[in-house]
């Protein structure tokens, strides 16, 4: 991701309960992000690595570890499921690539709807995650080596 579409999402401000995801300053690390367009729309951004892993986590041999954040003024438009299968294709793809034997996510334990959203995409639970943030439920999805 270049530094220009950095510099937008760090701007992103996201309200109540949702602004724990207001972005930093990514810039630094923008080669671990990859942006999600439609039409010429910024719809969100990806993250893989290290930058995608919560404090306390574990890191893992075996799965790569996934975020997400979606363009605030689109969220709760219907857009969801497609972009969250655009995003896990791409890091798919770059897992694969390395050899991981899949994905790995971490979600606030109050975050419903993005629980359901990785359940649906095949994500399972596979244990929870405390720190000062709050509790997060871990996900696991297994992919295919041929993806």
């Amino acid at each position: 991701m270049d530094r220009e579409i950095a510099a937008q999402i760090s701007g992103w401000q996201y309200s109540g309960e949702l602004a724990i995801y207001s972005q930093e300053d990514i810039a630094d690390n923008s080669s671990d992000y990859f942006a999600i367009y439609e039409n010429a729309t910024l719809v969100g951004f990806g993250v893989v690595g290290d930058e995608a892993m919560v404090k306390e986590q574990s890191p893992s041999d075996d799965y790569l570890d996934v975020g997400l954040g979606m363009n605030p003024d689109l969220i709760r438009r219907g857009n969801g499921r497609d972009f969250t299968l655009a995003v896990l294709e791409n890091a798919k793809r770059i897992a694969a690539g390395k050899g991981f034997r899949g994905l790995r996510c971490a979600i606030l334990d109050w975050n419903i709807v993005s629980q359901k959203m990785a359940t649906t995409h095949g994500f399972r639970h596979a244990r929870d995650i405390s720190n000062d943030g709050g509790t997060f439920k871990e996900f696991e999805l297994d992919i295919s080596p041929g993806l």
